[in-house]
């Protein structure tokens, strides 16, 4: 819905202007549907779910992964999820990640997110069996 101020034609400050104006929430609960549409199409084109067994305790991760160039929309999806922090994503430091890992956070804010707003990539599987895996 809100990917044409991901285009070229807008300058970091313009874009953060944007985004800035696409949410409104309090607390974990949005009352703002088109940061959350935004997000979950962003998701789909640059994020995505991951889990599995380290040293036999089981994590959770969902990210979105960026350009060292981009880190302000990760900074802007963290500032208005809450949660969590933006890691290199790379020895060579050129890609980050933002990442939530807590369980609570994965449960109480962003199954809910992608529950009410589907994702239509290959990454609609992922999601599901993600979601199976953490409810369990």
């Amino acid at each position: 819905m809100y990917g044409y101020c991901l285009g070229g034609t807008l300058n970091r400050s313009s874009l953060r202007r944007q985004l800035q104006g696409l949410y409104y929430f309090t607390n974990t609960s949005f009352s703002d549907e088109a940061f959350i549409q935004w997000l979950v199409g962003f998701t789909d084109g640059d994020g995505g779910f991951s889990f599995g067994s380290y040293n036999g305790v089981f994590t959770f991760d969902f990210k979105i992964g960026q350009s060292t160039y981009n880190k302000q929309v990760l900074s802007l999806i963290k500032e208005a999820l809450g949660y969590d922090s933006i890691t290199t994503a790379d020895a060579k430091g050129d890609l980050l990640q933002y990442r939530i890992r807590e369980h609570s956070v994965l449960i109480n804010l962003i199954i809910p997110i992608f529950d009410s707003y589907p994702l239509f990539s290959t990454w609609a599987y992922a999601y599901n069996l993600f979601k199976e895996a953490l409810r369990l």
